[in-house]
């Protein structure tokens, strides 16, 4: 090769590698972050877009990641990380969507991963992260109904000085953005997105408190099958019966029955004179019944009906009953040939309302592995195994009016035209009773016959009663002995009628909606356990010695008039001693 030729390619080559140098060069000054201030990090979309929301956090106290995602499916919300929980999410999936949705980038806080720590947005899916790491963030994911990402953030701490401000970046990219966003709603706190009121019930309506003071022990024993777990130990303590009575605004004993193990019997107690109830403990655990809050669920084991009988799968079923075991509850056949009841470690009580509803609360043992505790709450939980049932008996049945007898040798009326309901009514309430009618018959003839012996005379004085009787009143009765007519008393009858049918209707309303209430509250409690704080089961767990307390002491008053100083004192010229 000549040497001319060898300078050509050089200075070929040196052409390429400047123009490459130069290209390259004009690429990086594109990218520019700063270029980026005033621009939307995320997109802007109607708020009703997101369907799934993943929030992933990381716990350096556990070295946990916790992941929380609420899900619509079929226009209903879940929880699919608390196994398909019912999510009361709506408005707060929307809450969220609007503090994320369009965020302008107001300046850039850096573009490289090494500052990621100091601004609190390391991803809290990271791996290697420890109790000593620090500067995590919160990881938030929005998808759409085609599981599209329409967001996917890390937030980080707020810029200090400014709280309203907040450093974030995207999941898939280095940079570090301010934008103006509060993580307020970005809660990972389960409570927050769920009907957290458990029993929805209110204070004031609650009739009757049933409570039985019991607990067993569970543990290892050895049966033909090997080991397995079951009660070791049942302690009965006692029944109580409370009620409430809304006049008075206070609770009265119904019976407390103390269990004598001795002599394997059951006594009953009475107050002593020096006693009386604790009426501030009763109204606390009242209203602990009305704020009753969810901190969370978990699964019951299939097996376990909605009803307040476990199954007889359940017994079969080795997983199930060490499911229920583990949590405090032991399924027991208490009565040879009986239904098999779930007894739970910690008592139980029944609260009747006043419209026939009654809630069946069993206290079970702590949740050892649930969710970090709350602020405020007692940091301990307890698993609680409700379910609801039916009381007719204390749906007050209305009394019904007795109808009129017709006069003797009259038919009854046409009935024809009235409904199987009105018949059925007045032949339950008025002609199944006709000794009583009889009965108020007679009654009724006596009460006429003597307003005729005191109105008896008034218009001829050849039949005046004699000087012993009443005189007759000054405008004279002759009305006082006139039986009403017959068209009168069928008028009476049918008023009477639809006034029973009215009353009859309105009572098997009653019915009717304490049923569906009731068939409503089992489909929700029917398939968890829930799981409260401990400080409320202290509350509402009470024995005897917590609501019979001895009575106050009260003040002797004097009826006597004080005192006079100046009694015994020489009297002043005037004066009276």
């Amino acid at each position: 090769m000549t040497e001319s030729a060898k300078t050509l390619i050089f200075l070929a080559i040196a052409i390429v590698s400047l123009g490459a140098g130069y290209f390259g060069s004009g690429v990086e000054e594109a990218f520019d972050p700063a270029q980026l201030v005033g621009d939307e990090l995320t997109a802007d979309f109607d708020v009703e877009a997101p369907k799934r929301l993943q929030i992933i956090k990381f716990d350096p106290a556990t070295t946990e990641t916790r992941e929380f995602e609420v899900a619509e499916e079929d226009n209903l919300w879940t929880i699919p990380s608390k196994e398909g929980y019912p999510a009361d999410a709506a408005e707060q999936m929307a809450d969220a969507a609007t503090g994320l949705v369009g965020l302008e980038v107001l300046r850039i806080a850096a573009s490289s991963q090494e500052d990621h720590e100091k601004f609190g947005v390391v991803d809290p899916l990271s791996k290697g992260l420890n109790a000593k790491s620090e500067g995590v963030g919160i990881r938030v994911t929005m998808m759409d109904d085609k599981d599209e990402k329409l967001i996917d953030l890390i937030i980080g701490d707020e810029v200090k000085g400014t709280p309203e401000q907040r450093y974030v970046r995207k999941g898939t990219q280095d940079i570090v953005y301010v934008v103006e966003a509060s993580a307020e709603n970005l809660t990972t706190n389960f409570a927050d997105w769920i009907e957290d009121d458990l029993l929805k019930l209110n204070a004031f309506d609650i009739k009757q408190l049933d409570m039985n003071d019991y607990s067993i022990e569970l543990g290892m024993v050895l049966t033909e099958g090997g080991l397995s777990r079951d009660i070791t130990d049942f302690q009965r303590r006692e029944q109580m019966t409370f009620s409430y009575d809304r006049k008075e605004a206070e609770w009265a004993v119904e019976n407390i029955r103390a269990i004598n193990t001795e002599a394997r019997k059951i006594e009953e107690v009475e107050l002593a004179e020096d006693e009386e109830l604790n009426q501030d403990a009763l109204k606390e655990l009242a209203e602990a019944l009305d704020d009753l809050k969810i901190i969370d669920v978990e699964r019951k084991p299939k097996g376990i009906s909605a009803s307040l009988k476990a199954g007889e799968l359940l017994l079969e079923s080795q997983a199930a009953m060490e499911n229920l075991m583990s949590r405090g509850y032991a399924p027991k056949r208490l009565v040879p040939g009986g239904p098999i009841e779930i007894l739970s470690s910690e008592g139980e009580i029944i609260v009747t309302m006043n419209d026939g509803v009654e809630y069946l609360l069993r206290f079970g043992g702590l949740q050892l592995d649930g969710e970090p505790a709350e602020e405020g709450t007692e940091g301990v939980h307890r698993y609680l195994f409700v379910t609801a049932r039916l009381n007719e008996d204390v749906i007050e049945e209305p009394e019904y009016e007795k109808l009129p007898p017709l006069p003797s040798g009259t038919e009854e009326e046409d009935t024809s035209g009235e409904s199987e309901e009105t018949e059925s009514a007045e032949d339950a309430r008025t002609e199944a009773d006709e000794p009583v009618d009889e009965t108020v018959e007679e009654e009724e003839e006596e009460e006429e016959q003597e307003s005729t012996d005191v109105a008896a005379g008034s218009d001829d004085e050849a039949s005046a009663p004699e000087a012993s009787e009443p005189e007759e009143d000054e405008e004279g009765d002759d009305t006082a002995s006139e039986e009403p007519s017959l068209e009168e008393i069928k008028a009476e009858r049918a008023r009477i009628k639809v006034e029973n049918q009215r009353k009859r209707d309105e009572y098997n309303d009653k019915i009717k909606e304490a049923k569906q209430r009731v068939k409503d509250l089992n489909e929700r409690f029917g398939d968890w356990y829930y799981v409260i704080d401990n400080s409320v089961y202290k509350k509402i767990r009470l024995s005897r010695k917590d609501l019979v307390v001895k009575k106050e002491a009260e003040d002797e008053e004097s009826d006597e008039a004080p005192a006079n100083p100046l009694s015994g004192l020489p009297s002043l010229p005037g004066q009276e001693q």
